[in-house]
C-alpha cells in the first residue's frame, strides 16, 4: 500500500509538502550545494576559507547521510560560528507564492505541512560534526559548541517566527531524530527542551500546529512531554515507560486536543 492508500483506509489526513517560503541571506559568506549521482556536497566559503560537508543517499534507509564533516576540530568549529552568525532568515517572495499556489492544489483533501528545521543538537549531532566527534568536541570545547547552538537556534527561531506569521501551511514540523538515541536525558532538557519550547510557543500565539518528529527510541518522550507540541512520532510497538509518557503528554495537552 501506498502512503496515501494507508491514510485513506485509516482515515487520517495525508501531510503534505510545500515550499519553505523562506531563504537565508548572508553578507561575508556564502554556501553552493552540488548534487550528482546520489553525492551531495556542499560548500561553506568566505575570501579566507572553503569547508566542506559531503553527503550520501543511503537507498536502505533512503535517506542522506553525511560522509565527511564541516566541524572537527576547535577551528573548524569556530569558523562554523562565525559563518551561522553571519546568517539570517527572511521571506522569500518567489517561494512565498509557491507555498501558496500548492496550498490551494492541497485544499481539504490533506494538510500542508513545513519544516522549521532540525535542533541545533542535532544539526550538530548529524551533519556538523557527526555522532563520532560530536560529544568530544562538546565535552572539550562546550562554550564554543554552545555557542554554534545560540547561532543557529536564533535562525531557527526566525525561521519558526516567518512560518507562523504566513499561513500558508497548516501544520509545521521540527525534527530531532539523531537526538533520541545519541544523547542523555539531562542534554535533552539543556539544549532540546528550551530550543523546541520556544518554537512552540511561536506556533501557539499564532494558533498554528506544531509537530515534533523524533526517530529512534523514545526514551526521552518524559522529557519532552513539556514542549507545547501537537503530535509526537513514535514506532507502533511501545515499551511501557512510552506509553506512560504518552498519555502523560495527553494529559497535560487537553485543553488543546
Amino acid at each position: 500500500m501506498t502512503i496515501s492508500e494507508i491514510h485513506d483506509w485509516i482515515g487520517s489526513d495525508e501531510h503534505i509538502g510545500a515550499p519553505a517560503r523562506v531563504r537565508e541571506v548572508r553578507a561575508h559568506s556564502s554556501v553552493r550545494t552540488a548534487t550528482r549521482s546520489g553525492r551531495q556536497v556542499t560548500v561553506s566559503e568566505t575570501l579566507l576559507w572553503e569547508i566542506q560537508m559531503v553527503k550520501q543517499f543511503d537507498v536502505t534507509s533512503q535517506a542522506w547521510q553525511s560522509i565527511i564533516f564541516r566541524v572537527l576540530d576547535r577551528e573548524t568549529l569556530q569558523l562554523m560560528i562565525a559563518h551561522s552568525e553571519d546568517t539570517r532568515v527572511e521571506l522569500d517572495p518567489d517561494r512565498l507564492a509557491q507555498a501558496q499556489s500548492r496550498a490551494r492544489d492541497i485544499g481539504e483533501a490533506a494538510f500542508a505541512r513545513a519544516s522549521i528545521g532540525d535542533s541545533p543538537l542535532m544539526d550538530f549531532l548529524e551533519w556538523f560534526a557527526g555522532a563520532e566527534n560530536a560529544s568530544p568536541l562538546l565535552a572539550d570545547h562546550r562554550a564554543d559548541v554552545e555557542a554554534l547552538f545560540d547561532s543557529v537556534h536564533c535562525g531557527l527561531f526566525q525561521r519558526a517566527q516567518l512560518l507562523a506569521e504566513r499561513a500558508t501551511s497548516d501544520v509545521l514540523y521540527t525534527r530531532d531524530n539523531t537526538s533520541a538515541t545519541l544523547i542523555s536525558p539531562r542534554q535533552c532538557l539543556r539544549y532540546c527542551v528550551p530550543h523546541g519550547t520556544e518554537y512552540g510557543e511561536i506556533m501557539r500565539r499564532y494558533d498554528r500546529v506544531l509537530v515534533l518528529h523524533t526517530c529512534g527510541k523514545l526514551k526521552l518522550l518524559p522529557d519532552l512531554s513539556s514542549l507545547p507540541a501537537e503530535a509526537f512520532s513514535g514506532p507502533p510497538l511501545c515499551p511501557l515507560e512510552t506509553i506512560r509518557a504518552v498519555c502523560d503528554w495527553v494529559t497535560s495537552h487537553t485543553d488543546r486536543v
